[in-house]
Formats: C-alpha cells, sequence, structure tokens
C-alpha cells in the first residue's frame, strides 16, 4: 500500500515537473533569452556584424583603428572616431594612431 501511495507521488510530481517545463517552453522566455546570448556572443566573435550606429559599435574600433574599414563618408568617420576615443579602452599606441587618424579625416576636429 506505502509503495503505490509512493509512485502516485511520484508519477504526479513527474507529470506537474512535465507540464511545467512544456508551458515553460511554450512560452517566449527561451526564444528571448537565445536571441540575447546569439546577439551578445555574435557581436563579440564578429565586430563586423556590428553598425557604427548601434550601442555596441566600440567592438568596431580595434579593427577599425588597425586600418579596417571606417565609415565611407568623412563625416561619419569623424563621428565613430570620436565614439571609438571616448567609449572604447584603447592602449597608448591605438590613442596615437587614432589621433592622427583624426586629424588626417577632412573637417574632423581634434580630441
Amino acid at each position: 500500500m506505502a509503495n503505490s501511495r509512493f509512485t502516485r507521488n511520484r508519477i504526479a510530481i513527474t507529470a506537474v515537473i512535465m507540464l511545467g517545463g512544456a508551458i515553460f517552453l511554450a512560452s517566449g522566455i527561451p526564444n528571448l533569452v537565445a536571441t540575447f546570448l546569439y546577439v551578445g556572443v555574435c557581436q563579440s566573435l564578429f565586430p563586423s556584424t556590428v553598425s557604427w550606429d548601434s550601442h555596441g559599435a566600440y567592438v568596431k574600433c580595434d579593427g577599425a583603428i588597425a586600418g579596417n574599414a571606417w565609415p565611407a563618408t568623412p563625416a561619419a568617420a569623424c563621428q565613430a572616431m570620436h565614439l571609438c576615443a571616448n567609449e572604447a579602452t584603447l592602449t597608448d599606441a591605438q590613442s596615437k594612431t587614432l589621433a592622427a587618424q583624426i586629424a588626417k579625416t577632412p573637417g574632423c576636429p581634434a580630441l
């Protein structure tokens, strides 16, 4: 008799857990969490996927200072360079290179 009660309780607990898991998976929460993780990982591993207009554009600064693509127009490049100067953590060498790049950009005020 005690075994059958234990078995019924175990079946009931398993059913509740499975139902709760199904409801959780059917909700949008796992998709939302996965989207945030994917975007965060994708942007940190592949800075080229980030737009210069986004909040995380500072991840592009290392590559841009090293000679990879700044935005095409001088005004947009100047804005991106100043974003890098203010938002990114730069080494002394990067700061000097960036200052030189800013000086070469037409109409871009110095830091």
